[in-house]
């Protein structure tokens, strides 16, 4: 065996929320490789920790198309949650993460669910200027009407931003 066995335990491996594990190291490495392997010594594989965040919100959060596709295949929730009700579309979308954001939506993510705020990936991808992503959700159906908590729609965010590429 390597540095790591399966006697370390998911905590070793993914840890807790704002501890630098060996997942989220990989992770912010760019090394996609090191991460899926990381996820194949948990069991079961890509379980989260009791502290931490699912695997999938951290993968799609930091734009990792390699390891998002990886724990969808074995199973992962595609709707998890982060903290403030935040899904891993929704981090993808702030992200920019366009080959994330389209793999997501392939595995049935919820294109309209909102977070605590009522925010949305749409709305989170007009937020951050991500046009790609957007173009991508509004294909793929999601809803231009919906509002935030505060009354906010995408139109609203858009016209905000004082960007007329998104708001045409």
């Amino acid at each position: 065996g390597g540095l790591l066995s399966r006697d370390g335990g998911v905590a070793a491996i993914l840890g807790g929320e704002t501890a630098l594990t060996p997942f989220l190291l990989a992770l912010l490495a760019d090394k996609p490789d090191i991460a899926v392997l990381l996820l194949e010594m948990t069991d079961p594989p890509g379980a989260a920790t009791p502290a931490g965040p699912p695997p999938l919100v951290m993968a799609a959060g930091l734009g990792a198309p390699a390891v998002v596709g990886a724990l969808l295949s074995r199973g992962a929730d595609v709707d998890a949650r982060a903290a403030g009700g935040r899904t891993p579309l929704m981090l993808a979308s702030e992200w920019g993460a366009l080959e994330c954001v389209e793999a997501l939506v392939d595995a049935g993510a919820g294109l309209d669910l909102q977070a605590d705020d009522g925010g949305t990936a749409l709305m989170t991808s007009v937020d951050w200027g991500r046009r790609d992503v957007m173009r991508s959700l509004i294909g793929a159906g999601a809803d231009v009407n919906i509002q935030d908590d505060e009354g906010w729609s995408c139109l609203l965010v858009a016209i905000f931003q004082g960007d007329a590429g998104l708001v045409g």
